[in-house]
């Protein structure tokens, strides 16, 4: 498993021919558990490998992860990873869609960002281990957890509102599973993995049949701190939505 930047746009054609028709991207409909788990796992191995090089993603999502018909998963888009900041016209805030890429200082996807993301906060490796959660859960689901009408109402459900269970959206899913996925979206970074190896981990144990870590450990909190929507409240301001 290999993580790519894409290619700048001087250079997109070769980009492309070097994918070829072969690969495609991972595409965010109801997949077999074993399918997720073992797309899971690729996926940690290449956060884990990006995380040990002090590289956080910041954007991962099903648009930014293709598959090869060998089932080998690439990460793409790691150059926003470098973006310390970005900035946008205030005159065109009105026109940004759900799916923006940066505000002010709050960059990446609302659907697949983590509540201190949204907030605007400084992020690190656990706020990619949250993307991943929304990833697999999108993948059993065949939807994410959270969907809004614009950028704002996705991130303040990001901040505010737990998600639906496993249980219910995909009762087929294990509860071991359900578990690794619900410590990943824990709204606390503390109450996630500390790491993408430590996630690994996890879901070597699920494979192997043994008691996994996030099934022993205390429920995720439901919700951030009684100051957690200020950040979402200045995104609505920049945006010129109100909440």
């Amino acid at each position: 498993l290999r993580a790519h930047r894409r290619a700048p746009r001087n250079g997109a054609r070769a980009h492309q021919a070097s994918q070829g028709p072969r690969r495609r991207p991972v595409v965010p409909d109801p997949l077999p558990e074993a399918t997720v788990l073992d797309y899971a796992r690729q996926m940690a191995a290449a956060l884990d490998e990006a995380h040990e090089n002090g590289v956080t993603h910041r954007d991962l999502k099903p648009g930014n992860i293709i598959v090869r018909p060998d089932g080998v998963l690439k990460i793409l888009d790691f150059g926003l990873a470098k973006i310390q900041e970005a900035s946008i016209d205030p005159a065109e805030a009105e026109t940004v869609p759900a799916g923006m890429t940066a505000v002010g200082q709050i960059i990446g996807t609302p659907a697949y960002m983590s509540p201190e993301q949204a907030r605007g906060e400084r992020v690190d490796r656990r706020s990619d281990i949250y993307s991943l959660g929304v990833v697999m859960y999108e993948l059993l689901t065949g939807a994410p957890p959270f969907t809004g009408d614009n950028a704002v109402a996705i991130a303040y459900k990001q901040v505010h509102d737990a998600p639906a269970p496993l249980a219910e959206r995909a009762p087929q899913v294990p509860a071991p599973f359900a578990a690794i996925v619900a410590t990943c979206m824990a709204k606390r970074p503390d109450d996630r993995y500390e790491t993408a190896a430590l996630l690994r981990e996890d879901l070597r144990r699920f494979v192997d049949g043994a008691e996994v870590l996030a099934a022993s450990r205390p429920a995720p909190a439901r919700g951030p701190g009684p100051d957690a929507g200020d950040g979402v409240q200045q995104l609505g301001e920049r945006l010129g939505e109100a909440l």
